[in-house]
């Protein structure tokens, strides 16, 4: 008896456009049954989400955060493509982990 036919799914490339990067990033969040609500003002909300395809640093991170408590939102996410020279992404999440935020680096 054969077994179930298998598909292969291939993501594309990481966009290198920011606009293209946010619309991914939402997407991944969209498909695992979160709700997206791109560029909002005020609104209730559970996490602020932003993404960065070329360079960033922690002026973005303190921006993601100023939103957080601005909008009194618990967790933010900033999503990249790459990192900056001579950072890596643990020492990163450990200094930024009492902010209640995370980066994801998007490597597909």
């Amino acid at each position: 008896m054969a077994g179930p036919e298998k598909t292969t799914i291939e993501l594309p490339d990481i966009p290198s456009q920011p606009t293209d990067l946010e619309d991914a990033a939402a997407a991944l969040f969209q498909t695992s049954g979160h709700f997206v609500e791109r560029n909002i003002i005020e609104r209730d909300a559970t996490q602020i989400i932003e993404s960065k395809s070329g360079d960033w640093g922690y002026a973005d991170i303190f921006k993601v955060h100023g939103w957080m408590h601005y909008l009194d939102i618990p967790r933010g996410v900033l999503f990249v493509t790459k990192m900056p020279e001579g950072k890596e992404l643990a020492k990163v999440r450990e200094k930024i982990g009492g902010l209640g935020m995370t980066v994801i680096r998007l490597d597909w």
